[in-house]
């Protein structure tokens, strides 16, 4: 019937619309990004902006900023997750994070079916992890630490799309830290 079509052209059009309203919030993000982590002042700032727009982008239930000590070849949980855990150090090689700063590349995983990570996960969100994705925070070939989300909104895995925009917010992260870390140096001379 012709009603049954224009409410379904009317169905199609909102769902076009709700998808061109999340790519602009996700484009306004990513502008934010470019806005934001120049001015930040101190590495947590940067590790907690990331976190925050990471959350958001990807509609993540939860993002970790891990910083890596080259020298104890372990990461640190420097923002988000579940910050009264403590302190949590991963090793190299050991669950997501220390196997993206280990071999250096992004992951999508269903966490509890992987066998890299099954049984391996730390407790770092203070819920239950089943899709993670992570990626490295680099500048340059110098690598700084991983941005890691954790179960995305409506219990889906994450997608390309998601790791292209966390990979972003990586490169920029990467970026701010150096140049904060480059601001010391210049002050110690």
């Amino acid at each position: 019937s012709v009603l049954t079509m224009r409410l379904s052209r009317e169905v199609e059009r909102e769902a076009e619309f709700a998808r061109a309203r999340d790519e602009v919030t996700r484009f306004s993000t990513l502008l934010r990004v470019t806005e934001l982590l120049p001015v930040a002042q101190a590495p947590q700032k940067v590790c907690d902006l990331i976190v925050q727009l990471a959350t958001r982008l990807v509609k993540a239930h939860g993002a970790g900023v891990f910083l890596a000590d080259e020298g104890q070849q372990s990461l640190s949980l420097a923002a988000g997750g579940d910050r009264s855990l403590g302190t949590v150090q991963v090793a190299f090689g050991a669950g997501v994070a220390g196997w993206v700063a280990l071999e250096g590349q992004a992951v999508n995983a269903n966490v509890v079916t992987d066998p890299r990570f099954a049984g391996q996960m730390a407790p770092v969100f203070g819920f239950r992890a089943e899709f993670v994705a992570a990626v490295p925070i680099r500048y340059g070939q110098r690598f700084s630490g991983v941005l890691e989300v954790a179960n995305k909104a409506g219990g889906s895995a994450f997608n390309q799309a998601d790791l292209s925009l966390l990979a972003v917010l990586a490169r920029e992260a990467g970026i701010a830290l150096e140049r904060l870390q480059q601001a010391r140096q210049d002050q110690r001379t």
